[in-house]
């Protein structure tokens, strides 16, 4: 898309693109066309589309080609697999995700699991984790500021624990998203402002593990966690919720703090 994040690190990769405008959602005819033209200008042989409505694009691109194979793969990021039917084959990041497509008559052959993954080729040693002597505590959480990331129930806890306890809890929030100006007046109203930093979106996740001792995902929903992957790779102390990404990655007090949904 024109607003694509990780456009610049495509074009340093010298290969051809395109960018595309999405005025029409799942029916956008000129987006259609201009993926239909890209694929056979290349003698594209394999697409691979992520999410609903790329899939739904690609779908009626390749469909328009003809005399040509051309295999669609759907990447699965969400419990909705409705649009990831469409394609050839299928690769979803968590297990709940692929027993859905095997639900909707996706046999083994065509639909796999494949978890998402960071480069830990630059992982540090292991440090010694003591929090026993620490008279300030940092947490952290990094995410879009949506509804279903839960970053709300942080801040309402560490509303109680700094009520109730010797140890000064603050909490760095990185990221940004529509709830900013909620998350920024539900502070206000616990009287927890000079506890909060909100960071806004951080280039360097490295730099931001290496600033917090406690790690929480409080996510409703999470299909993955890439996030959760980071903090291991940092050696962060995890806080999560019980939900499906978290559950697909680690144990419950062998390498995290698991919360149960209520």
């Amino acid at each position: 898309k024109n607003d694509a994040p990780y456009f610049d690190k495509i074009k340093d990769d010298s290969v051809d693109f395109i960018k595309i405008s999405n005025h029409f959602g799942y029916h956008d005819f000129i987006a259609v066309k201009k993926i239909k033209n890209f694929i056979e200008k290349h003698n594209i042989e394999i697409v691979i589309a992520h999410a609903g409505r790329s899939m739904s694009l690609a779908s009626k691109a390749i469909k328009a080609i003809k005399n040509t194979r051309v295999i669609l793969v759907a990447v699965n990021h969400s419990n909705n697999i409705k649009r990831s039917l469409l394609a050839d084959i299928i690769i979803s990041i968590n297990r709940e995700i692929f027993f859905k497509t095997i639900d909707a008559k996706r046999t083994v052959e065509n639909s796999f699991i494949l978890s998402n993954a960071i480069d830990i080729s630059n992982a540090k040693t292991p440090p010694n984790l003591s929090l026993a002597d620490k008279k300030i505590i940092k947490l952290g959480i990094i995410g879009r500021m949506v509804k279903a990331k839960g970053f709300d129930n942080v801040l309402k806890a560490l509303s109680i624990i700094n009520k109730k306890s010797n140890i000064k809890f603050i909490l760095k929030i990185a990221g940004d998203g529509e709830e900013l100006n909620k998350l920024k007046n539900l502070a206000k109203n616990l009287n927890i402002e000079d506890s909060i930093e909100f960071l806004g979106w951080i280039e360097n996740s490295q730099e931001f593990f290496a600033n917090i001792d406690i790690f929480i995902l409080p996510s409703l929903i999470e299909t993955f966690g890439l996030v959760l992957l980071e903090a291991m790779k940092n050696f962060v102390p995890i806080i999560c919720t019980n939900c499906d990404g978290p559950k697909e990655i680690l144990q419950n007090e062998k390498n995290c703090l698991m919360i149960d949904l209520t």
